[in-house]
């Protein structure tokens, strides 16, 4: 599957790959591609770092994001039970 890619392209896909596993996410998405991207340095990181977009600062974006889904989630939950139990 590799052996179309370049060294660089292919380091970039197992880095994603890790990224996903790390963020326990079941599939490897064009956000783990990214971060794997700014994790490198090459042109492209760079060129993005001069916009401040850098590997710790979508990581920390991320992170907060899946928190407050997770807290929507969670929140949804709660809220259904609280109404099954106003049933009652």
């Amino acid at each position: 599957m590799f052996g179309e890619f370049t060294e660089e392209a292919r380091k970039i896909l197992v880095s994603a790959k890790e990224e996903m596993y790390e963020l326990k996410h079941p599939y490897v998405g064009s956000e783990h591609l990214l971060l794997a991207i700014l994790k490198d340095n090459n042109a492209v990181s760079k060129k993005l770092k001069e916009y401040n977009l850098t590997y710790d600062v979508l990581k920390k974006e991320m992170k907060n994001t899946i928190d407050i889904e997770e807290k929507k989630k969670l929140a949804d939950r709660i809220l259904k039970m609280e109404r099954e139990l106003l049933k009652w």
